[in-house]
Parts: C-alpha cells; sequence; structure tokens
C-alpha cells in the first residue's frame, strides 16, 4: 500500500513539474543590419565596416555571417559582429544571418548603392534624372541679355559672357533653375566657368551662386579670385549667406594644383545627398559641409569689377536613390554644344 502510495506521489510530481515547464520550440534570433543604412549612396573612403546587431532570447548566438551580392564573404563568432568591406562603385545587396546555437536563422538585408567621391566617378546615368541643362547654344532658356557701357552679357561661340568694365561694383545675372527642387531631393550641380585675362594684369572674380533668395539676400557661394602680384594666385572661398552672416564652408588660397588659371576654365561640383553638400574642383575632392534648406530656387553669376566670365555650360541632376526613380522636372536638353579649351583676351576681340 505503500509503495502505491509512493507511486502516486511521483506521477503527480512529475505531471506538476511537466506543466509548469512545459518543452517550447526554439525561438529564432533577431537580425538587423545597423550600418550602413538601406537605399544609401556610400561615397567617402575605400572601405566600410558593416555592422550588424544580433541577439537570441532563448539561447546564444553561434555565429553572424555576411553575404554581398549573394557571395558569402565573412563571419563573425564575437560581438560586436561587424565585417570590414572594400568596395569598389556599383549597386550591392548587403545580407546578414544570424545562428543561434540549435541552427535556427535570423536574416536581413539593404541595397546599397557606392560612389567613391573622393575619386570622382561622377553619378552613372541609371542614378540621375536631368532637372536643368544649358550648353549656352542659343538663349531658349532666357539668360539675361544686355548692353551698357558698363556691363554686356551676351551668348557667343556656345558660351554665356559676362563682361563688368566697372571699376567699383559686382554685377549677378541669375535664372530660378533650381525650381522643382525640394530640400528632400538629392542633387548635383555642375557648372563649367572661368575668367578672361583682359591683358590688364589685375585682381579679378567671379562666383556662382545657388539656393538665392532675392527678396530677403540670402544665398550660397562660391567665390574665385585671381589676385595678381606679378603672378596669379589661385583662391577659392564658397560660403552661405543668411542674410546677416558669412558662414564659410571651404577657404583656400594658392590652389595652384587644382584651380586652373586666368583663360582657362574651371569645372564646379556640388553635390547634395542626404543632408550633406559635397565639393569638388576639377574633379579634385574639395570638403563637405552639412547641408542647409535652400534659400530659393535661383542659380545665378557674380561678375566682379574689370572681369570677364564664359560659362561653357550649366547642368542639374536630381540624383535617384537605388529602387526609386524620380520624375523629369523641367527637363532643358541641349545638344551639339561648342565649346573652347581655353577663354584668353583674344576671344574678347
Amino acid at each position: 500500500m505503500k509503495n502505491i502510495v509512493y507511486f502516486v506521489v511521483l506521477v503527480v510530481f512529475f505531471f506538476v513539474i511537466g506543466c509548469e515547464n512545459p518543452t517550447e520550440p526554439n525561438k529564432p534570433p533577431t537580425c538587423i543590419i545597423k550600418y550602413p543604412s538601406s537605399n544609401v549612396i556610400i561615397d567617402n573612403g575605400d572601405y566600410i565596416e558593416i555592422y550588424v546587431e544580433a541577439e537570441d532570447e532563448d539561447g546564444e548566438i553561434d555565429e553572424v555571417r555576411f553575404y554581398i551580392n549573394g557571395i558569402g564573404v565573412s563571419s563573425d563568432s564575437e560581438f560586436p559582429y561587424t565585417y570590414k568591406w572594400r568596395f569598389e562603385p556599383g549597386e550591392y545587396v548587403i545580407k546578414a544571418v544570424a545562428i543561434d546555437n540549435e541552427g535556427a536563422k535570423g536574416i536581413d538585408s539593404i541595397l546599397v548603392y557606392v560612389c567613391l567621391h573622393t575619386e570622382y566617378d561622377g553619378i552613372p546615368s541609371g542614378y540621375y534624372t536631368d532637372h536643368f541643362i544649358d550648353y549656352f547654344d542659343d538663349n531658349k532658356n532666357g539668360w539675361p541679355i544686355s548692353n551698357s557701357d558698363s556691363v554686356t552679357s551676351e551668348i557667343v561661340n556656345g558660351a554665356y559672357k559676362m563682361d563688368n568694365k566697372n571699376d567699383e561694383y559686382a554685377y549677378i545675372f541669375y535664372l530660378d533653375c533650381l525650381q522643382g527642387i525640394n530640400d528632400s531631393d538629392n542633387f548635383e550641380i555642375e557648372v563649367k566657368l572661368g575668367v578672361s585675362d583682359k591683358g590688364l594684369y589685375e585682381d579679378y572674380w567671379f562666383a556662382f551662386v545657388w539656393g538665392l533668395d532675392t527678396v530677403n539676400v540670402r544665398y550660397n557661394e562660391a567665390l574665385f579670385y585671381y589676385e595678381y602680384n606679378f603672378i596669379y594666385t589661385n583662391n577659392l572661398l564658397i560660403f552661405n549667406y543668411d542674410g546677416t552672416n558669412y558662414n564659410i564652408w571651404y577657404d583656400q588660397e594658392d590652389l595652384f594644383s587644382i584651380m586652373n588659371d586666368v583663360g582657362y576654365y574651371n569645372m564646379l561640383t556640388i553635390r547634395k545627398f542626404n543632408n550633406t553638400y559635397h565639393f569638388f574642383l576639377n574633379e579634385y575632392y574639395l570638403g563637405e559641409h552639412d547641408y542647409i534648406p535652400l534659400y530659393g530656387d535661383i542659380c545665378g553669376f557674380v561678375v566682379g569689377e574689370h572681369s570677364c566670365l564664359y560659362v561653357d555650360y550649366i547642368k542639374i541632376y536630381k540624383i535617384k536613390q537605388p529602387g526609386r526613380d524620380l520624375s523629369k522636372t523641367l527637363y532643358k536638353y541641349s545638344s551639339n554644344y561648342s565649346k573652347f579649351k581655353t577663354i584668353s583676351k583674344d576671344m574678347l576681340k
């Protein structure tokens, strides 16, 4: 009888224990690619470190495997889960697979586009749409044309020419080229411009202005300044004027190795992506600065006293994020343009 009692007690004990601790199925781990983010253009350096967060609430993470375009490239079994990826320009799917101690998997993947701005490969055609393009074959876009004793402006030889003959004042010639560009858009402005040597052996200066608000007088500006002291000193200043203060973004003197001399063109590139401006001169990377909202939709050219500015072209693109198409806005196209190598004083005749 006592044995029967013990048996019943044991059965009840194991039944209670079994009810209190039922066998639960293994839960798969979580896996999140924290860096880089999805649908991003990577444009700095020659590698990035992919960082993954992986957790397993009912076990342990054995390893995290990394894949680039479907090819396994690395694995990491210790936190933090990272992979130093050396890349080349192109489009990539990055996938991470976290595996727990029972073989369950958690997966995350992202799409990224790599553009090395330090090498200036430019934006491939599949990743932008034309917004405003003018090669100055004619004046169909309506740039200001003037003819007075102090200043003249005209379309000549496939260029927009602005000649300031004044001793004191600067002149600005502008158009609403950025109309249709919003602060949420990614865009690139490329302009090729240079000042002609009049043979006067004096200082010349000119500037490109974008995001101009003519009512409240606020703008962003890239200013080229040639100071003559037996030879020309090439200077470049990029700044923002908020209506009260001049905020310097880039200031460099003696840019002999990058900035072309008087009588030659310089190609200025302003690339806005996400919340950052990237600046290039003649395909050399200058630096970057935080993006601020555009004050207006106007782009223009400022011509200093005794300076004659030529603009070979202006091109504005909307940059598309991978997987997202942007419609063409104010698409203006000009083909069969002519351009000249120099803008020496002989062209003024």
